[in-house]
């Protein structure tokens, strides 16, 4: 928008005599597309500037709201409202999520305090999709929670198929991995070694403490007995 102002300010001074001929319909298209082109240009970089969940085909931002578990039974999930955004700079942020992501909690990480990363494919539920999934009462609950209702309905993508959770061995293709996999596991075996030590010399010490304990001479108890009163 100021580039444009600033553009006619500048044409108005280098050609004073030049004229163009316009209808006022043409101007205010103009305007409504520079504004609509700034509005978007900022909400899309406070949605890169917020709270991120970061998957596998996926980047979603969200507003400031806490990460919400439940189980089926089987699996533990975690639910991460999304698609808000908070603008650092200023005050201005979208108020609310309209989007919900729910995954297995064990694909979860929290890589710091404002990116979490989810080690799996979202997909986009259609309304029958998740009418289906609120037949678990645990489900029902937690969407109804967070504000997902036949009359608001919110878009939800559930987390499936990692592509990255998988054995190390997988990346093996050549000799120099195979050598570099051979000294991972070197290390860790140090690593495991080392601390298998540790605990072994921390359980002897701890029974050579309750051995001398048990060993020690028993501590002598002194009783006193007060004479009781003779009746007269």
């Amino acid at each position: 928008m100021s580039c444009i102002v600033a553009l006619g300010v500048g044409a108005n001074y280098m050609f004073p005599e030049m004229r163009v001929p316009a209808p006022w319909t043409i101007f205010l298209l103009i305007i409504t597309g520079a504004l609509c082109s700034s509005f978007y240009a900022f909400t899309g970089a406070a949605k890169y500037s917020s709270l991120t969940l970061a998957a596998e085909n996926h980047r979603f931002s969200r507003y400031k709201e806490p990460i919400r578990f439940v189980s089926d039974g089987l699996i533990t999930w975690a639910a991460v409202p999304i698609k808000g955004w908070n603008f650092l700079r200023t005050f201005v942020n979208s108020g609310k999520n309209p989007a919900i992501a729910i995954c297995p909690a064990e694909m979860l990480e929290q890589e710091s305090e404002y990116y979490t990363i989810a080690r799996c494919n979202f997909y986009h539920l259609t309304s029958r999709a998740v009418e289906v999934l609120m037949r678990k009462k645990s489900f029902n609950r937690l969407l109804t929670e967070l504000g997902y209702s036949p009359a608001r309905k919110m878009e939800v993508y559930l987390g499936f198929q990692s592509g990255t959770l998988h054995p190390d061995a997988t990346h093996v293709r050549s000799p120099s991995d195979m050598a570099a996999y051979a000294r991972s596991l070197a290390t860790d075996e140090r690593l495991y070694s080392q601390g298998s030590v540790d605990l072994a010399n921390q359980l002897n010490r701890q029974l050579e403490l309750w051995q001398r304990i048990q060993g020690s001479e028993t501590t002598r108890a002194v009783v006193r007995h007060e004479e009781e009163p003779k009746q007269q």
